[in-house]
């Protein structure tokens, strides 16, 4: 019907979303409606067995309810207390798997988690192997391939199908160290997948009921005129094989290794199992809603035929020829099979790497062994090594069996096998004399009788082995035979699991009577077994209140732990701390003091604490026995610890007695072997190293007495002592907690020698050191003087060059105005060109002397800069019109392209920037085109300023931004050299990068490169329609100024726009203007005037603060801008522009 490649890209595209949809729920942590993705998670409980092999089981028991699936109901229904127990203790005690959670229960069993591991590898590689046959099934059946066609390896699909479901399994199961932190990813893709298999399920059902056939009525009334219902009841199996099944999927509800991990491992909260505990059962009962309707229809459908039971979900729409619900039946049971294997090989990989290969390499390393297991990066190396080998060992044991097992044969055997670990975690969950030994028997028991009547049966078929001893018994005894195991004449399964199960829990008692449980699995059963009201806690005994246990825990707990528990726990007002507590605080108190100092401790101190008259015998023998065995571990630790340490050390008691000591210390000293011995007195040994010659003294007595007086006052001490040998030993002191003492002994003769030679050495290198120091220190303050004086040199050039510009300023700014007032009278007359040509004179020479006094701003650092936000096409506009008409005066081409975003920067600082770019592009441009362009890549704005003209030189390049560097080699070339270095000193005031690249004869490319913001609201065009420029008529306006030059300029200036001009030159000749003349209607003061004294002055003094007054000032200081504009009036710079001061005395009159 369909073609492999065309299956293969479907599955591959489905494995595509499953990674999506993982990698999006991993990346945002926190999973949307978490009870009901949680409810969906559990949905991996049905496998492809719950797609293929319950419509098989129907077709020939006539079952529309899978027994398997019905147990889980029951469960969910009527063991709801059990199934929450189990999930708080996996959440309170972090557990990470099922066989974790049964080798904690009895006494953190490595042997026992290990035997677990092991078994449910046997138990879950033939169920991985069923999920990839079944695939490989439905492929063949797609694509019209005979299962013989795909023998190579590399040839067939369902082994790429594989190796991808590991990959994603590595990928979201194998990242995280601690399985016991949750997975989202993981949790998200399976529910994705439960959902995915129930719309495939129920909507080949509908299909069949209502499409195929009119109506489910339709569909039983055609069976019943084929006598299928008769057919079905022949095959019928009896009714305690249903109760069979029914049992077994109870037990693997709780004993799956992956339903385990799903249901237990990655549940948060008693909240989301309430909403699992209704959501499950109703997806387990939606997915079996038609699998009697199926099987029924495919028994009519393909009457007579050899089509397989197990293929109708897949066979009957494509018989039909319906492409569609086919693919939709193929993607069910595809999601099926693969939410099983990636879920499977993922806790298996963490069982088999934490409770078998690192507990293996535990067992092999000693105490003193540096070896303590697989560190993190090998541990998850070997989780995905295991992952990648359980996967390929399922594929092979597909190739194998797969054909030789109906999906539900295989499904059942695995769940008998994995209801062997049921007697040891349910029990064990009540049942306080249970012990490890009994567990491990009883599982072990039970998995021989499996592999005897369902594993060996099912080799020998899958192998084509003659078995006719499986039937007739080894050595003819009938009731041997594993078909028939004891006569009972039971199906297999039934069989085996009425025998496995009853051999296990035989054992399991029995165990117990001859070999009782350690300390060890008795404390561990504590945290397992739900604690009845004991004796100890009866009304007979005076409760303890909130101070009493405030007590116990700040004695025998940890500290941090104290702290939160009774913040959670106890009342916040301390006067109620005198009421008693309850039961359940008690018991948390003594959970968390077991915690420190053990169970049997922690439950003895409550007892003596609460008054008791009578210590039972019991308790104070497990007390004994617990002290022991701490203090025997502590010992043993100490001593593997202390001897992996080179330094030789000795321990000694608070009674000064010896309790441990390392190799090291007994052979520095060369003790013999029996002059070492736990318990020994440290006097002794001290008397026996004096009485060798080890001390230098002849007083041994004192000696000796010396060094006891140390230990017995528990001071810390550090000495050297020199041996008669001529061995150097440094012994260092530390006095212990609860008395003793520890001494390290550390043989220093070597480097005592070291320090000698190092002594010597020393005192001939301090004294070449001096003679260099005093000559390096004398070169370092010729150095500071020459620093210093080169730093006054260029603040004395600073200076000079920002005052020689300003009082230059002053008689241009005059001749500025005259030749204003000539180009004005001598409109249309011959003169007017010589006006012009003056005044072009004096623009250049302003433009030099403002150049220079900028550039000594700059080097001064007197610059503030004015950071605004704007928009970048407020400052291309002017500067297009402005030398879009200076290019074309020249003949060239004016190209500009803006950008609509938003610059934060000096507007001012950078328009001077841009004008003198793009002075000296048109300048150095004779031919060609002017290029003005903006460049916007994600928040960065680029400006390039490129021109078709001469270009620079290769060997000019690194020195156009020093002052006085001219381009070209024009002898009359304009200005001075300073635009680019006052460019590139702005550039960097501003922090923005400027870049320059050039080629003789072609041209030159300046980019300027600052951030930028592109989400603009559209500018909204100005409205304002400026007025034209009129005549001034008769305004009254006085001028002050202390340059008599300036003020005639002016004067004659103003005048000739029709004005009324009086004149002063300082306050005295301002008040007589007052005391005789109207007020003005406008004031032009200069700013600075003689003496010291300010314009700003001046109009306070006069008390002509409410005029419209303009300032004017040849000091471009930032400082007097501020003072000029904090006073509320506008300020023109000195050489005044006739243009400009026209329109700023029409602004303010």
């Amino acid at each position: 019907m369909f073609s492999i490649w065309f299956i293969s890209l479907i599955a591959l595209v489905y494995l595509g979303i499953l990674f999506a949809v993982a990698g999006w729920a991993d990346k945002h942590k926190v999973l949307p409606f978490k009870g009901l993705t949680y409810g969906l998670s559990l949905g991996v409980y049905c496998t492809s067995w719950a797609f293929y092999g319950t419509t098989a089981q129907a077709a020939s028991n006539g079952w529309w309810l899978a027994p398997t699936y019905a147990g889980t109901i029951l469960l969910f229904i009527f063991g709801w207390q059990l199934y929450g127990r189990i999930a708080h203790i996996c959440r309170q005690q972090k557990l990470t798997s099922m066989a974790d959670f049964i080798s904690t229960r009895y006494g953190q069993s490595s042997s026992l988690s290990g035997l677990i591991s092991l078994i449910s590898v046997i138990a879950i590689v033939p169920y991985i192997s069923l999920q990839l046959s079944a695939t490989a099934q439905s492929i063949n059946l797609l694509t019209n391939r005979a299962p013989t066609q795909n023998n190579m390896v590399l040839a067939d699909s369902t082994f790429y199908i594989t190796l991808l479901l590991a990959l994603f399994a590595i990928l979201f199961g194998a990242r995280r160290l601690k399985p016991s932190e949750h997975n989202p990813g993981l949790i998200a893709s399976i529910a994705f997948e439960s959902v995915v298999k129930l719309l495939a399920f129920v909507g080949v059902g509908l299909y069949v009921c209502f499409v195929i056939f009119d109506s489910p009525s339709d569909l039983f009334l055609k069976a019943q005129q084929l006598n299928v219902p008769q057919q079905v009841q022949a095959t019928k199996s009896p009714v305690y094989v249903y109760i069979a099944h029914t049992i077994l999927g109870v037990l693997a509800t709780l004993c799956l290794p992956r339903q385990f991990h799903m249901g237990f491992i990655e549940n948060n909260n008693d909240t989301e199992l309430a909403k699992a505990r209704w959501l499950f059962p109703i997806y387990l009962l939606l997915i079996n809603l038609f699998i009697l309707p199926i099987a029924y229809a495919g028994l009519v459908y393909f009457n007579g035929t050899d089509v397989g039971h197990d293929t109708f979900v897949l066979a009957l729409p494509m018989a039909s020829n319906n492409a569609g619900i086919t693919l939709l039946a193929f993607l069910g049971g595809f999601s099926a099979a693969t939410s099983m294997v990636i879920v499977s090989s993922i806790v298996l990989s963490v069982m088999i790497t934490n409770d078998f290969i690192n507990q293996f390499i535990l067992r092999r390393s000693q105490l003193n062994s540096s070896s303590r297991g697989l560190d993190k990066n090998n541990l998850l190396h070997a989780r995905k090594i295991v992952i990648v080998c359980i996967l390929l060992l399922s594929y092979f044991t597909h190739r194998v069996l797969g054909e030789s097992n109906t999906l539900a044969n295989v499904g059942l055997m695995s769940f008998t096998l994995v209801a062997q670990f049921a007697p040891a975690m349910i029990i064990g969950l009540w049942w306080r004399q249970a012990t490890c030994k009994g567990a491990q028997l009883g599982i072990l028991s039970g998995f021989i009788i499996w592999g005897y009547t369902l594993l060996i049966p099912s080799l020998a078929s899958g192998l084509g082995i003659d078995g006719l001893w499986l039937s007739q018994g080894p050595w003819q005894i009938a009731w041997l035979a594993p078909t028939n195991l004891l006569g009972l004449n039971l199906d297999s399964v039934t069989q085996a699991s009425l025998l496995s199960l009853g051999s296990n829990c035989l054992v399991y008692f029995l165990v117990p009577l001859f070999s009782q449980a350690s300390l060890a699995e008795r404390l561990q059963s504590n945290k397992f077994i739900s604690q009845l009201p004991e004796p100890r806690l009866n009304t007979t005994l005076q409760p303890l209140n909130y101070e009493d246990l405030g007590a116990l825990l700040q004695r025998f707990a940890e500290k941090e732990a104290s702290q939160l528990l009774v913040t959670q726990y106890f009342p916040a007002d301390q006067s109620k701390w005198k009421q008693p507590a309850n039961t359940d605080l008690e018991q948390i108190v003594e959970r968390e003091m077991s915690a420190v100092i053990g169970g049997a401790s922690a439950k003895l101190i409550l007892d003596v604490a609460k008054n008791e008259q009578r210590q039972p015998l019991e308790q104070v023998a497990e007390f004994v026995d617990e002290a022991s065995q701490v203090l025997k571990f502590n010992r043993d630790l100490l001593q593997s610890t202390i001897e992996n340490i080179q330094q030789g050390i000795s321990v000694v008691d608070s009674e000064l007695k010896l309790v441990a000591w390392n190799q090291g210390y007994k052979q520095m000293f060369s003790y013999p072997d029996d002059a070492l011995y736990i318990g020994r007195p440290i006097a002794e040994i001290i008397m026996y190293n004096a009485v060798r010659g080890l001390f230098s003294s002849h007083n041994l007595k004192a000696e000796v007495s010396k060094r006891l007086a140390y230990l017995k006052t528990g001071s810390a001490y550090k000495f050297q002592r020199l041996h008669s040998d001529g061995r150097v030993f440094e012994m260092q002191g530390n006095p212990l907690p609860d008395g003793g003492f520890v001494t390290t002994y550390t043989d220093i003769s070597e480097f005592v020698k070291q320090q000698k030679a190092l002594k010597q050495a020393n005192i001939s290198l301090e004294e070449k050191v001096s003679a260099r120091t005093a000559a390096l220190t004398q070169a370092n303050e010729q150095l500071s003087q020459a620093k210093q004086v080169a730093e006054q040199a260029t603040v004395s050039k600073t200076r000079f060059f920002a005052a020689a510009s300003h009082d230059l300023l002053q008689p241009f700014n005059a001749a500025s105005l005259f030749c204003s007032l000539m180009n004005e009278k001598t409109q249309d007359t011959e003169l007017a060109e010589l006006a012009l040509n003056i005044k072009n004179s004096l623009s250049s020479a302003e433009e030099l002397l403002s150049s220079i006094l900028e550039l000594t701003k700059l080097d001064a650092g007197a610059f503030k800069v004015e950071l605004s936000e704007f928009a970048i096409k407020s400052l291309v506009e002017p500067l297009q019109n402005e030398y879009e008409a200076l290019a074309n005066e020249k003949g060239l081409r004016f190209i500009v392209e803006s950008k609509n975003v938003m610059v934060k920067t000096d507007k001012a600082l950078l328009r001077r920037v841009l004008r003198n770019l793009l002075s000296n592009a048109i300048r150095y441009t004779q031919h060609g085109e002017i290029r003005f362009k903006m460049l916007v890549e994600s928040d960065q704005l680029a400006i390039l300023i490129e021109d078709t003209g001469i270009g620079i030189a290769s060997k000019d390049q690194h020195s156009i931004y020093q002052e006085f560097k001219q381009l070209g080699d024009k002898p009359n070339a304009e200005g001075l050299g300073l635009g680019l270095a006052i460019t590139k000193r702005i550039c960097d005031l501003l922090n923005i990068s400027l870049v320059m690249g050039s080629e003789l004869g072609k041209g030159t490319q300046f980019t300027l490169n600052l951030p930028c913001a592109t989400d603009l609201v559209p500018t909204q065009m100005n409205n304002t329609v400026k007025n034209p420029e009129t005549e001034l008529g008769k305004l009254r306006i006085w001028l002050i100024d202390n340059d008599e030059n300036v003020l005639n300029a002016l004067k004659q200036l103003l005048q000739n726009w029709g004005c009324d001009i009086a004149t002063a030159t300082g306050l005295a000749q301002l008040q007589a203007l007052q005391a005789k003349l109207p007020v003005p209607q406008l004031l032009i003061i200069d700013y600075q005037l003689d003496d010291g004294i300010t314009g700003l002055d001046v109009i306070r003094e006069a008390k002509l603060c409410h005029l419209p007054i303009i300032v004017n000032t040849a000091n471009h200081d930032e400082v007097i801008r501020e003072k000029v504009l904090d006073a509320g009036y506008p300020l023109l710079y000195k050489p005044l522009k006739a243009p400009a001061l026209k329109r700023m005395i029409k602004r303010l009159t």
